[in-house]
């Protein structure tokens, strides 16, 4: 049986995917309205009955307009991170919801035979992994190389347990950019897809068939794309980090001037938070590993944090103002703003971090449980009410 992809949509003004067979499909992203994508895929003569599930590759507008209302009317299951969900603010059934972790393998069925003349088919997996750019961003050239980062984007082709060729696979439009060079992509596949693979006498090298071509590269281009963007906005972020130090100074220097903070509010309340963020910032883990008793304070942007612009995370000598980098707040004024390197005698991005951290050392004075969930409550009305004023 053959495979049919369709692009529905591709570009800046929505993405939209249609791979199936006879009996069923699937759609890659869900990045038009839902009445647009009904229309065209009645004029391709394809049916939304056999639409099994929609697959999103990330938040991106682009990607996910019309998701909600589509897997809505038609009771189609919706496949997506936990954390492309909340960052996309997506209104989604949750009984429609399927969520799943990122970098999993991802199985697809294609035809043995390049001619699809058989009904013989076989198993392609694809794995996604991303590099820790906080991590090694600040190695030397020769270190890079070493460890081969530098120029390491692209594709391998596994057949069987050996790699029989490598580079810029089923990528469709994108280019390769430097950026490509802190995420990998591994492409399995049996002997049987020999054929379906272009696989040479000396099996060292590929020609992927058309039938191949139009299977993965829907798949392949669009994730490649989310991480190239993932990478470059984690750049942004430790670009930013560097002009928290002197806000940080400060706060830390005016801390025993202010009025104390009960034992009660401060003995490691938040160790948890923190264990699990220093597992992801390398800032976080140093502070907790340093012997000075001295409290310490720190501005640390971070994706993974919830909805809110910004959340107190505190022990008994380390307040850490942990932001919501994918928050508008963050990407539209705060991220431009820190980054300038020429203000005016204001001095606002200073202002602004002094702000944020002494927020998080007067929250640090409410003791009572009730008078946390107040404060939690508030942060996230406050932060969704700023949200909807960004989007108008």
């Amino acid at each position: 049986m053959s495979l049919l992809v369709a692009s529905l949509n591709s570009g800046s003004n929505g993405n939209c995917y249609y791979i199936g067979n006879g009996d069923v499909a699937v759609l890659i992203d869900a990045g038009i309205s839902s009445r647009e994508t009904e229309k065209r895929m009645k004029q391709l003569g394809l049916s939304l009955k056999r639409v099994k599930g929609i697959f999103i590759t990330h938040e991106h507008s682009d990607h996910i307009g019309g998701v909600a209302k589509l897997s809505k009317r038609h009771n189609i299951p919706v496949f997506i991170t936990a954390a492309t969900r909340l960052q996309g603010n997506l209104k989604l059934e949750d009984s429609l919801c399927h969520a799943f972790k990122p970098h999993e393998t991802i199985t697809i069925e294609v035809a043995a035979d390049a001619d699809l003349q058989t009904k013989r088919s076989g198993n392609v997996k694809i794995v996604f992994t991303e590099l820790p750019v906080a991590e090694w961003h600040q190695l030397s050239n020769d270190e890079k190389r070493a460890r081969a980062i530098t120029n390491g984007g692209g594709v391998s082709i596994v057949r069987g347990k050996r790699e029989v060729d490598f580079g810029w696979f089923f990528m469709g439009t994108k280019r390769r950019e430097s950026y490509d060079d802190w995420w990998r992509c591994e492409i399995r596949f049996d002997p049987a897809l020999d054929d379906a693979f272009g696989i040479s006498h000396t099996k060292q090298q590929i020609r992927p068939s058309e039938n191949l071509v139009e299977a993965l590269t829907p798949i392949i281009e669009d994730t490649a794309k989310a991480l190239n963007s993932r990478a470059r906005h984690k750049y942004l972020v430790l670009k930013t980090e560097k002009n928290y130090g002197e806000a940080e100074k400060i706060a830390a220097r005016h801390h025993g001037r202010l009025r104390p903070i009960s034992k009660r509010a401060g003995l490691a309340r938040d160790t948890n938070l923190l264990a699990d963020l220093a597992n992801r910032n390398v800032r976080v883990r140093d502070a907790l590993a340093d012997d000075n008793v001295k409290p310490k304070y720190l501005i640390v942007p971070d994706d993974q944090v919830s909805e809110p612009f910004y959340k107190a995370v505190i022990s008994d000598r380390l307040l850490v103002a942990v932001l919501n980098s994918n928050h508008l707040f963050y990407r539209k004024l705060y991220e431009p703003l820190v980054n300038q390197s020429a203000l005016e005698s204001g001095k606002m991005a200073l202002i602004i971090n002094l702000m944020l951290l002494s927020a998080i050392r007067a929250e640090a004075s409410f003791n009572g449980r009730d008078e946390r969930k107040l404060l939690a409550k508030f942060r996230k009305e406050w932060s969704d009410v700023f949200d909807a004023l960004l989007r108008s």
